[in-house]
Formats: C-alpha cells, structure tokens, sequence
C-alpha cells in the first residue's frame, strides 16, 4: 500500500470515528435529558409538602407531617412567652 492510499484509508476511518462520536455524543446527550426530566417530574409526583393549617395565639397546626415524625416531637409546655 503507497502512501497515498494509505493517507485516503486514514482519513476515511478517522471520519467514520467522528461521525460515531457525534452520534454517541447525541444519544448521551438525550439519554441523560430524559433521566433528568424523570428526576424532576418523580421529586415532584413524590415530594411531600410541609404546611401550615392554623395559626392561634398558642398554637399552630401543621399538615403534611406523617404520625411517625409526630411521634418523635416533644410534647409541648405553653411557656407563655412575651
């Protein structure tokens, strides 16, 4: 093989290596918008949001709170703060 059709077959595989790059670099590309996008809606559809109800003088009533949580609270004396 002379240098010139060595050099042609050179250039041809570099160019099919870029072209595979190209695509491998797209589908990574879209792979990890999806992943991401399903990352977002599924925090979304699963997060849950902590609120308050009622606020009192000497209160607040909270909802969002599982009864586990609660249950771990200290149960709560009215200092009677100023």
């Amino acid at each position: 093989m002379n240098w010139s059709r060595h050099r042609v077959f050179v250039k041809r595989i570099n160019t099919c290596l870029s072209i595979l790059d190209l695509i491998t670099a797209a589908y990574l590309m879209l792979l990890s918008l999806g992943l991401m996008l399903g990352g977002l809606i599924g925090g979304i559809a699963r997060a849950t949001l902590v609120g308050v109800e009622r606020i009192d003088t000497d209160y607040i009533w909270i909802q969002g709170v599982s009864k586990e949580y609660l249950a771990l609270l200290p149960e709560w004396e009215n200092p009677n703060i100023i």
